[in-house]
């Protein structure tokens, strides 16, 4: 919660689709939008816009689903006149293991990074580890949860920094009903630099 003006609202959607599927795998589209208001000039004062998108394709080992993974960051300022747009570029790896259990379901998720092209960002790598539970409660409720951390390697050279850290925590639970369904959950982030 802040007082600054130019932040009083956020809004995300986000949308994972799978676009095929094949006998170990599946070629997945992600794309995840975040659009930050405020009321500086107006009620509803659209100010910042952030855009997620990845491509990743998976092929079944053992217990494990190994990815390539292409991933899009780019942060908009949608309502000032700006010509830098912050953005970067990323090709690797991701390691996923599920464990499924009769009343939960846990996923484990490693993600690897080589930066491959950014403009007003000085990163050279990224890195993120995230842990998801999700437990059925109850003959429908759903309680989840879950933590991620990750870190970004930068440019030392140039501007002296160390590698950025940064990670989120979300848990809540699920209701669905006949017509409708109802998430209710809070969440922390701090977010890389």
């Amino acid at each position: 919660e802040t007082e600054d003006p130019r932040f009083s609202l956020v809004e995300r959607s986000r949308a994972d689709v799978d676009l095929a599927a094949y006998r170990r795998g599946r070629i997945n589209f992600f794309i995840d939008t975040e659009l930050i208001m405020g009321s500086e000039r107006r009620a509803f004062d659209l100010n910042q816009a952030n855009i997620i998108f990845e491509t990743s394709a998976s092929y079944r080992i053992g217990l494990f689903h190994i990815a390539g993974v292409v991933h899009h960051v780019s942060r908009h300022v949608v309502d000032r006149e700006f010509d830098r747009v912050p953005a970067w570029h990323t090709i690797g790896p991701r390691i996923e293991r599920t464990i499924v259990t009769p009343n939960s379901t846990i996923d484990f998720i490693a993600d690897y990074g080589c930066v491959v092209q950014h403009t007003f960002v000085d990163y050279r790598w990224t890195s993120q580890l995230t842990l998801r539970v999700d437990r059925t409660v109850g003959r429908r409720a759903h309680l989840f949860a879950s933590g991620r951390t990750g870190w970004v390697g930068v440019d030392r050279p140039v501007l002296g920094r160390t590698p950025q850290n940064g990670g989120r925590v979300e848990g809540g639970v699920h209701l669905p009903g006949q017509r409708a369904l109802f998430d209710l959950f809070a969440a922390h982030e701090r977010r890389v630099a």
